[in-house]
This record gives C-alpha cells, structure tokens and sequence, in this order.
C-alpha cells in the first residue's frame, strides 16, 4: 500500500504485468476526506473493509479483469446472459482458414433465440472490404463466441448483446469503433496459467536463427498445444507483417511463453494468455498499444 498526493498524470486505473510465472496488478484508486476508495466502476467507504478484502482476493486470482463469474452484463440480468454464453461455448469443428467471413458466420451454430444481426455499418464495411475478408487463422477447436470475435476482429468488426424494443436479445455486429462495449477476445484465465498451458510453460531447449516471425509462432502454437491467434487489425493498422519479420533466438533452456514475450516485444507486440468461453488458454498477439484494450469490468459466467 502506497499512499501520496495525486500527480498531473494519476487517475484510478487497474494495471497488470506478467514477469515470468508472476502476475503484477496494481490498483490506482482516490481516497477522499470521508475515508472512500474509489477505483474504476467501484468505490468503497470505511466500513466496507470486507468487500474490499473480496476485491483484492478476486484480483489476486482472476487479475485486473476480474472474476467472470456471474456479472450482469450489456444490461442483461445474469439468467440473460448465462442464456447467451452457454450455447457460445461449443468449439468450432470445421476448417476456417481461407473462408469468407460471411460463409464462416453462416456455418455458425447461433441459438435460435438469439439470431445475428449485422448493423448497417457492419454490411457498410464489409461491403467495401469486398474479397479481403478471408479468415487468415485456424480456429478450428475454439469456442463459437472466441471465433466469431477474433473473425469479426480481423475485419475491423465486433459483436455483443443487444436488447431489441420487443425484449429479446439478439447479437449485434458492429464496427469496432462503435461506442459501446463488444464481446471481448478471451476471458481471464481462472486456474493457474501453467497447469492451464502445462507445454506453453515446460522448460525446453530453444535456438532461433533468422526465421520468420509467422513461422515461429506457427511452430510454437503446435509445440505447446497451445493456440497462438494474432490481432490481425491491430497488425495492419501498424502495417506489421509477421512474414517479413526474421528472429533469432540465442541457444538457451526457457519456456516457449517466455520465448515468445521476447521475440514479439523488439517488434512492440505483446503476447497475452486468456482462455475462450469453454476453458481453453490461448496465447493473443497484438500490438503493445491495443494490449489489454478489451479489460473491462466485463465477465462471464
């Protein structure tokens, strides 16, 4: 606990780093003359000191993000939400490399109950994407809700519940920059990353010399089971091609996480490690500018 007088830049906010197997969070919160704590969406007064206890015991364990566990969420109750999430977990069993966007949407099993919608800036954009919308990554085994985030990501799009005037909830497609949350890409990881991933963090002789970044990560995704997706929108925007990237890597005895952070962080990528809606870890790499981007006080059941 550290306690000063506020500086130019400090707000409340939550941070997280990983170093090594360590997850760092810190919390920046503002006391006021009553003795209240307010963080991001959450404040406590003196005699919360139980909630406030819960609160760090859930950081402790989930991370900045937070418990996904039974939060309200796009103005759903939780019964809502359960409702939406739970068909979303099925994994995906065909191929998606080289589909269309449209076409993988259309093999998409979607609950009845609760259709996809695109908005008219969402078939705007697509239309004027035109035969770019190829899904460039293997999805294959992922949950419906992860692949439909990650292939609507690649296209500059996003999707979440949406309550109709009628009372139903349907799911929205929408660009990103929509000014309403979207369904984020993974959740926290709610067992310890390395009994997750065991391979991603099994100690192993690694030696790189100048091999292309994409082939590297393709290797390591298959070495560790472990699916490594990138944030192809946040790559383009940064014109960041993984093909025309050589790496080198010294002969040394690490983990492939470890090895990873390293190789991607000269190009100001970042590596991130969640888990899809039916538990399973993957690694996301995106630029160090949209890192954590999508950590709001969302969660999931």
């Amino acid at each position: 606990l550290r306690i000063h007088k506020a500086i130019a830049d400090d707000k409340p906010e939550l941070k997280e780093r990983e170093t090594g197997l360590t997850r760092y969070v810190t919390a920046i919160g503002t006391l006021d003359r009553s003795g209240t704590i307010a963080f991001p969406n959450r404040s406590f007064a003196i005699g919360d000191s139980v909630k406030l206890k819960e609160w760090i015991n859930e950081l402790r364990t989930y991370g900045a993000r937070g418990t996904p566990t039974g939060q309200p969420m796009w103005g759903l109750t939780k019964s809502q939400f359960v409702g939406i999430y739970d068909p979303l977990t099925k994994p995906v069993d065909f191929e998606t490399v080289d589909l269309p966007l449209t076409q993988l949407v259309a093999k998409l099993p979607f609950p009845a109950q609760h259709p996809l919608r695109w908005s008219a800036a969402a078939t705007e954009l697509l239309a004027r994407r035109g035969d770019r919308t190829k899904i460039r990554q293997d999805l294959k085994g992922m949950s419906i809700a992860t692949t439909l985030a990650i292939a609507l990501n690649d296209n500059g799009l996003g999707f979440r519940p949406n309550r109709t005037p009628s009372g139903e909830v349907e799911l929205l497609v929408e660009p990103r920059d929509a000014k309403s949350d979207q369904w984020p890409i993974g959740w926290p990881v709610q067992r310890q990353t390395f009994k997750a991933a065991p391979k991603l963090y099994a100690m192993v002789p690694i030696e790189l010399s100048d091999v292309e970044l994409s082939d590297v990560i393709d290797a390591i995704s298959k070495l560790s089971q472990t699916p490594v997706l990138i944030d192809y929108f946040e790559l383009d925007a940064k014109q960041i091609q993984l093909d025309k990237i050589k790496v080198s890597f010294p002969m040394k005895v690490t983990t492939w996480t470890i090895a990873l952070r390293q190789l991607v962080a000269p190009q100001k990528l970042t590596r991130e490690i969640w888990q899809d809606e039916a538990g399973r870890v993957f690694v996301w790499i995106t630029t160090i500018r949209a890192g954590r981007a999508n950590e709001t006080d969302k969660s999931g059941p």
